[in-house]
């Protein structure tokens, strides 16, 4: 009897301790590792002149690293995530190749500037700045 108590309230405070789990992942929320495609800038769809080399962004939390493509060249930096739901870029650094599509490419990087925090949209992520404003959308 005493045997079967125990087992009991091991399985609740299991079931407790599985629950808290859960919620502190939801609590400390991080933009989701791995690639991510920019599929558009300032609520805009990129053009179709990047297909060829779609931007994209990925991100590697143990080292708090940030790479990417920004529709010509790469782009890699660093980012901080104090707060759920928060996102800042560090100092970016880009590959300086000319290629006939330079205004996306400036727009994208102007972007990632001013990003403060991001939140889910659709089947991604869109990249906000300070007062909420979408900059960037991510999809997988």
């Amino acid at each position: 009897m005493k045997l079967k108590n125990f087992c009991l309230l091991l399985a609740a405070v299991g079931t407790m301790a599985a629950c808290g789990t859960k919620k502190n992942l939801q609590t400390t929320e991080m933009i989701p590792e791995g690639d991510w495609r920019i599929t558009a800038v300032n609520g805009q769809p990129l053009p179709d002149s990047v297909n060829d080399n779609r931007p994209f962004l990925s991100f590697n939390h143990a080292e708090k690293r940030v790479h990417g493509n920004s529709g010509c060249n790469i782009v890699n930096g660093s980012y901080s995530q104090e707060k759920p739901g928060q996102l800042k870029f560090g100092l970016l650094m880009s590959t300086m190749m000319a290629c006939p599509d330079m205004e996306t490419e400036r727009t994208i990087l102007s972007a990632m500037e001013q990003v403060a925090s991001f939140a889910p949209a659709g089947k991604g992520y869109e990249l906000l700045d300070k007062d909420g404003k979408a900059l960037i959308r991510l999809e997988k």
